[in-house]
This record gives structure tokens, sequence and C-alpha cells, in this order.
């Protein structure tokens, strides 16, 4: 078998309490959601701009849905 090894009957419980474990510790739906709703970055914004000013140039979104999104880009800074 090629680098993997499988672990015997008796560390299926050492498994199964480090699974346990990790899963403890992870963050919570709604923490998780709060952190992904935290304020970007001020590159970040920038970025999301130029993206902006892209899809604006190449016709996929209208002036006033640009110039929304651009008002929404810029509070959250």
């Amino acid at each position: 078998m090629s680098g993997f090894k499988l672990f015997t009957l008796a560390n299926e419980s050492a498994c199964k309490t480090a699974m346990e474990t990790c899963a403890q510790s992870c963050p919570s739906q709604s923490e998780a959601a709060s952190l992904v709703k935290a304020k970007p970055a001020q590159g970040a914004a920038a970025d999301r701009l130029k993206e902006l000013d892209a899809l604006l140039k190449d016709g996929l979104i209208s002036k006033p849905e640009h110039e929304a999104k651009r008002q929404k880009i810029l509070k959250s800074m």
C-alpha cells in the first residue's frame, strides 16, 4: 500500500476522541458567520472596486448597479 497506514481497531477510540475534540474547537455557525461578515481590509476593498469597474466596462452590470455596489464597498471600509 502506497504510503497509507491502516489504523488498528485499538486506535479507533483515539481517532474518535480526536475528531470530537476537533469538532468542539471549531467555531459555531454563528461565530463563523460573524467572521465572514467582518469588514474587509482596505486592500481587499480596492480589489473589489477594480473588479466592479471591470464588470461595468464589460457591460455585465449597469451604471446604477455599479454605483449602488460601489457605495456599499466604500461604506464597508
